[in-house]
């Protein structure tokens, strides 16, 4: 029926979806090649960023007395923009 039909297109529209996705993955790549970057030490260096950002909203948590699951989005954000000074 009707439910059936609304699945298959939300599946195929997930899969061009994700070929789009890694044509533009692949678009910078090559960009990045370009200009001389080595995109996997970019993306290492992006990683290793985010982990201490991370880190460091749990760590302001948990200065709070709280677990970064009992922080609200604001909080969250505001520890994110004071990490992103730091890091």
């Amino acid at each position: 029926g009707r439910t059936g039909r609304i699945g298959a297109r939300q599946q195929a529209f997930s899969m061009v979806a994700v070929d789009e996705f890694g044509d533009v993955i692949f678009s910078l790549i090559n960009y990045a090649r370009y200009l001389k970057i080595n995109p996997e030490s970019a993306l290492e260096r992006t990683n290793k960023k985010f982990i201490k950002r991370f880190k460091y909203i749990e760590e302001s948590a948990k200065n709070e007395g709280k677990v970064i699951n009992e922080l609200t989005l604001d909080q969250m954000e505001a520890f994110w923009n004071k990490a992103k000074n730091i890091t």
